[in-house]
């Protein structure tokens, strides 16, 4: 099976939504997704990993490999610096993408205590363009303080829960 990680934004050249104390959504979504990908291959999934300011380029890159999943992953933010919580996305019409998003969501909810916000259907690009199962997986919000606090000292264990996540939702 092959499975298409993608980093959200990209880190040097595109960082996303910025936390209080300055942590780039880019650099979190980097971690989090090295970690997914190395804990993946160790149980012998084929792991695709990209990270492009290039939508298209990402979608293309999974589509070329003929990936069997794809799971893009972000930071949250907010105007509102209360904002806390894990969402997860999926398209519309797919149930592979419903429970793979439902089980990633489940595993970071009661592991990391975040406020569940849900799976929700999804517009993103990256799910309308990817031909696999897709699933957008917004973490925390990295505009409140505790969220980026709990991104940058737990990064590891974001991953730990997606990685618990897709192997259920599988």
């Amino acid at each position: 099976m092959r499975i298409c990680v993608n980093a959200g934004h990209k880190y040097g050249l595109v960082p996303g939504a910025i936390g209080q104390y300055g942590t780039q959504e880019a650099y979190i979504t980097k971690v989090i997704a090295s970690h997914v990908k190395k804990y993946l291959e160790g149980k012998g999934y084929e792991v695709i990993s990209v990270s492009d300011k290039s939508l298209a380029k990402v979608c293309q890159t999974s589509n070329d490999a003929r990936c069997d999943y794809f799971i893009s992953i972000h930071c949250n933010s907010a105007e509102n610096k209360e904002a806390r919580g894990t969402e997860t996305f999926y398209y519309r019409g797919s149930a592979k993408g419903e429970k793979l998003a439902k089980t990633i969501n489940d595993e970071i909810v009661k592991t990391l205590r975040t406020r569940d916000r849900g799976i929700k259907e999804g517009r993103f690009y990256v799910l309308k363009h990817t031909n696999a199962p897709a699933v957008l997986v917004e973490c925390e919000f990295i505009s409140n303080l505790e969220g980026e606090k709990l991104l940058k000292e737990k990064a590891n264990v974001f991953a730990q829960c997606i990685t618990r996540g897709i192997v259920k939702g599988i």
